[in-house]
């Protein structure tokens, strides 16, 4: 007979990625501990909880509290710390590092190995760079394209638009269309020229913008659920 399952949470800003060690499929629910329980309702009961989140030090205590009433088991929640699993972190204080940035880089160096260029792009488009021995070299964080598009209305007077057309990096014809391929452009060549930097490294990308930088040009192979991929790994290396 099979073990109780270990359960992977990736929590964002506004999302929850989650999915049990050894599977490949994700499911997705709003970053709400209700809303997470009843994702959770039709999968088997897990051994353990592992957790990787962004979303503030307060929800994490809040969803923490909600999971181990539930489920009266254990929850671990990842940090980034100044080394792991192969990894060297740059930060003079590690654990300032985004845990979710750290989860990526180890799971892009347990994917392809090292040297290795890191992206995901979401809400914030972060790249993070890793040497050949897993010596993290340092990285880059810039808003996401919704980010660079809502800062325009919010600090100018008269950019204005009702909605943003699909992604584009030519030149727009109204407002909206510029301020869209604007934010597109800025992005993409933000990504493209740090990859043109390390022409010896693989570049991964992922996030929730990273297949249509990939359509416009970001030159990368996807890995969609990185976070989760590095948050396996860190799981079974502390808990089996």
């Amino acid at each position: 007979m099979s073990s109780p399952p270990v359960l992977l949470l990736d929590v964002g800003n506004s999302t929850v990625k989650w999915r049990f060690v050894g599977e490949t499929g994700v499911n997705r629910c709003s970053a709400q501990a209700d809303a997470l329980i009843e994702s959770l309702k039709p999968a088997p009961a897990p051994s353990a909880i592992v957790l990787s989140s962004v979303a503030g030090e307060a929800f994490d205590a809040a969803l923490v509290g909600a999971l181990e009433r539930h489920f009266s088991i254990a929850v671990y929640c990842a940090r980034s710390v100044a080394k792991a699993l192969g990894i060297t972190n740059a930060y003079a204080k590690p654990e300032s590092l985004g845990v979710d940035r750290w989860m990526a880089m180890i799971g892009a160096a347990r994917v392809v190995g090292s040297p290795v260029v890191v992206i995901d792009a979401g809400s914030a488009i972060t790249i993070d760079v890793v040497a050949r021995d897993g010596l993290h070299i340092g990285g880059f964080i810039l808003p996401g394209v919704r980010m660079m598009c809502e800062t325009l209305i919010e600090r100018t007077g008269k950019v204005r638009y009702e909605q943003l057309p699909a992604p584009s990096t030519a030149p727009g014809d109204a407002t909206g269309a510029c301020v869209a391929s604007g934010a597109w452009l800025a992005a993409c060549a933000s990504v493209n020229a740090v990859v043109a930097d390390y022409p010896e490294y693989r570049a991964l990308i992922t996030g929730g913008d990273a297949r249509a930088m990939m359509a416009l040009g970001v030159v990368a192979e996807l890995r969609e659920n990185l976070v989760l991929d590095g948050l396996e790994y860190w799981a079974v290396s502390k808990i089996g």
